[in-house]
């Protein structure tokens, strides 16, 4: 009995510890899993995360792209922070090509100014260009250093004196002085020949009964006119600045406000223009300030003028009106003026400025609809369509002015701020610099892999042939011609990793061929193109990423090659040569292109994206307010975009 009671016991020890093992081991299953399905709960939380930032990084590009017709100074801002955003390199693509046609939206605008806390009302530059002078609704003056436009700098802090809105500033012809009329009924005359300490001349001239609407000095800064809206006009006598003396008072038809005075070059003619119920231009005779004669009678086609000003040579006047349109004068004749041609016709609202360009070639006019049109007056006669539109301002503009080497436009209004667009090219992407050179060769149509075992040249009429060049001086056919485009190859170019070949061709096509195995080249996807004349040159940047084609149709594209299988466009073409591109290269550390054309030019042009968000950040002006921010980015703290500017309020 007892071996048969130890028998059981030993069995059941056994059971026992059977079971002790099976639990240990489901145990240890369960744990397993239970880190596997933690593993998985990790990296479905990280694809989760992975993928929000994606959708945000892409939302971000759409935003910026939408607005980038509308408000540009937003566009400029969420570009940069969709580039910035958290994202899988394979989808930088998306973001960086966003920036890049926010940049090209515009092209010409180089940077904005938001210093003014209402409306800015009047510019004026020095006239050596390097400052310029802005009187605004909120009662100051601010004197900006715009040497460098895309750089602009205060100088000294906001001249304050004015008890109302500053609507007219002009800048004395030898530099050292800065006039103000206001809406307090005054002129205020500041010394700016020491920036460092800019300073009111004297006491406040207080003729005018009513706001000061324009101001302008004679050329040789001994005489300033002064218009109001008390139908008036002023002569003051500057020689002594510290003195001014009133000269003579030119009593205009009443119930006309003078909204517009300019002196022609000469300075012997003053040109008024008038709105409210007299609507007229006036030219008056002033080589003797004491007694002005006026000259003819007042000449009436507009239905309002709002502003006025002379060609560089005197001979025209230009008129803009409250009945959205611009009129040409010849005033060769002063006592004899006769419209030129039927008036411009372009803008759908009043014109409150118009500039010429100092060569006399070009006429500015801002707008209430917001925009700055361009024409060509290179033959005055012949009214020519606007040449070109400018987008920035959200409102109304009511200043325009061009630097005096006619490279910088500047432009204010409702909006409050101040802008400066280049008038000197019209680059989509900022060059670096311009080389001229007497001549400019073309690509060779023949290209060898960066090894420098093969080469690829054009065969028969549309196809490509690769060729062993390991025997010095001889180049031996190792293919079939491979055939893709449906006219002559114009160009072909090797990437850097030596596995894709390029080909451009007079169909206006580019074509990517696999040639990893040389005897059996593929073709990557389908030709594309995007050019309006044949390509005659390529370059893949050091990475083989992207993809530059110069054409005869005088521009550059760039293409992402990242999947050679599927090549799209970065941005909009590349325009600044004016004639054809067949010449383009990267720089070894795929920062620069370089582009030459037959217009024996060569331009470099920036490709650095951290220079695009520094000019991004420059065209902006200013950062998120933080009432964007919480739009934009609700879950995420505040942060400054652009470095050089204050936060937000």
């Amino acid at each position: 009995m007892l071996a048969l009671y130890s028998f059981f016991q030993a069995n059941r020890a056994q059971d026992a510890e059977a079971t002790a093992i099976s639990n240990e081991s489901t145990a240890q299953a369960a744990s397993t899993l239970a880190i596997a399905n933690e593993g998985t709960a990790i990296a479905n939380e990280q694809e989760a995360i992975r993928q929000a930032q994606i959708a945000l990084a892409r939302q971000l590009a759409a935003q910026a792209v939408s607005e980038s017709d509308r408000e540009l100074t937003l566009a400029s801002l969420l570009g940069i922070e969709a580039y910035r955003s958290p994202q899988p390199k394979e989808r930088v693509f998306e973001t960086l090509n966003s920036l890049l046609q926010v940049l090209q939206a515009n092209p010409r605008l180089e940077s904005s100014i938001w210093a003014h806390t209402d409306r800015v009302s009047s510019l004026a530059y020095s006239p050596d260009g390097k400052m310029l002078a802005s009187g605004s609704y909120d009662n100051s003056i601010r004197v900006w250093d715009v040497s460098s436009p895309l750089q602009p700098q205060p100088l000294g802090p906001p001249l304050s004196g004015h008890t109302e809105g500053v609507v007219s500033i002009a800048f004395s012809p030898d530099g050292k002085i800065i006039a103000s009329g206001g809406w307090d009924n005054t002129i205020r005359l500041w010394d700016v020949s020491n920036l460092t300490k800019i300073k009111s001349l004297s006491e406040p001239l207080s003729r005018h009964t009513a706001p000061v609407f324009s101001l302008a000095f004679s050329p040789d800064s001994r005489t300033l006119a002064s218009g109001a809206e008390d139908s008036t006009i002023y002569l003051w006598d500057l020689s002594n600045p510290q003195r001014p003396q009133a000269l003579s008072a030119l009593l205009s038809e009443p119930f006309g406000s003078v909204f517009s005075l300019a002196f022609s070059p000469v300075g012997n003619t003053l040109a008024a223009g008038k709105g409210g119920l007299d609507n007229s231009l006036q030219l008056w005779e002033v080589s003797n300030p004491l007694h002005p004669r006026l000259l003819g009678l007042p000449f009436r086609e507009h239905s309002f003028v709002r502003n006025i000003a002379f060609s560089p040579d005197g001979k025209l006047l230009a008129s803009s009106s409250y009945d959205d349109t611009i009129r040409l004068w010849d005033v060769s004749k002063p006592e004899l003026p006769k419209p030129l041609g039927e008036p411009f016709i372009g803008h759908t609202a009043r014109i409150h400025s118009i500039a010429f360009s100092p060569d006399g070639k070009t006429l500015a006019s801002g707008s209430q609809d917001s925009a700055i049109r361009l024409w060509d007056i290179s033959d005055p006669r012949r009214l020519q369509p606007p040449s070109e539109l400018l987008i920035g301002h959200t409102s109304w503009i009511f200043s325009i002015a061009f630097s005096p080497n006619g490279e910088t436009l500047a432009s204010s209004g409702e909006d409050a701020t101040i802008r400066l667009w280049d008038m000197s090219n019209t680059y989509l992407v900022e060059p670096l610099g311009v080389l001229h050179k007497e001549h400019i060769s073309h690509n060779n149509i023949i290209a060898i892999s960066p090894d420098g075992k093969l080469g690829a040249a054009p065969d028969n009429a549309s196809g490509i042939r690769l060729c062993d060049r390991s025997i010095p001086f001889q180049c031996q056919p190792i293919s079939e011609p491979f055939i893709g485009h449906s006219a002559p190859v114009n160009s072909v170019e090797f990437s850097p990793d030596g596995r894709i070949l390029a080909s451009g061709s007079l169909d206006n096509t580019i074509h990517l061929w696999d040639v990893s195995n040389p005897k059996l080249p593929k073709p990557l996807g389908e030709s594309f193109g995007g050019h309006t004349a044949p390509i005659c040159s390529l370059a893949f940047s050091p990475d083989s990423k992207t993809l530059a084609s110069g054409s005869w149709d005088k521009t550059i594209r760039l293409w992402d090659v990242s999947n050679p299988e599927r090549p799209r466009p970065l941005g909009e073409p590349l325009i600044g040569h004016t004639d054809l591109v067949c010449s383009v290269s990267f720089s070894t550390n795929g920062k620069t292109l370089t582009s030459g054309s037959d217009d024996d030019i060569v331009i470099l042009w920036s490709l650095d994206p951290e220079r695009w968000i520094e000019i991004a950040c420059w065209r902006a002006g200013r950062n998120f307010t933080q009432t964007e921010w919480t739009s934009y980015f609700p879950d995420k703290d505040y942060r400054i975009t652009c470095p050089q500017w204050p936060a937000g309020e």
